[in-house]
């Protein structure tokens, strides 16, 4: 039986411009601003009745989380030893902090990932995500696949 794959692509001018610090850098722990592509791939065995694989209101709730997420945030490990320093910022009103368990692009594939797969299955959509590819630009990208 075949099955429907389709990709949805959200490009840097999506607005998903963020800034992270991954303290553990071997090169140089700063802040770094980010631009990312988001792309995404879908697969299911059966069209919805308007005859597509992501509808339309699918797409604007991950566009919605998407932009909740990284748009305009500052993304802090939650093990950084300047978290506190960082969240300040979050206090004066100076920035969006948005704390995870680890900051990385592969990471950040990760957690979109299995909030999509969440999203699915909550609303009982009959799609499944199979891989998300989070690009930082043309010469680096992370992919999480199912």
């Amino acid at each position: 039986m075949g099955r429907y794959v389709s990709t949805i692509t959200f490009e840097h001018n999506d607005s998903l411009k963020c800034v992270a610090r991954d303290y553990e850098s071997d090169t140089d722990p700063v802040l770094r601003g980010y631009s990312l592509d988001v792309k995404l791939v879908f697969e299911s065995l059966e069209l919805d009745t308007n005859f597509t694989n992501v509808p339309s209101l699918v797409i604007q709730d991950i566009k919605t989380y998407l932009k909740d997420n990284f748009h305009c945030a500052l993304i802090v490990g939650e093990d950084d030893p300047q978290r506190e320093d960082l969240e300040k910022l979050s206090q004066l009103g100076l920035a969006h902090v948005k704390i995870r368990p680890y900051v990385s692009l592969e990471k950040f594939a990760e957690y979109i990932f299995f909030w999509i797969e969440l999203y699915l299955a909550e609303n009982n959509l009959r799609l499944k995500i199979k891989t998300v590819e989070v690009r930082e630009h043309a010469g680096r990208t992370a992919l999480f696949i199912s």
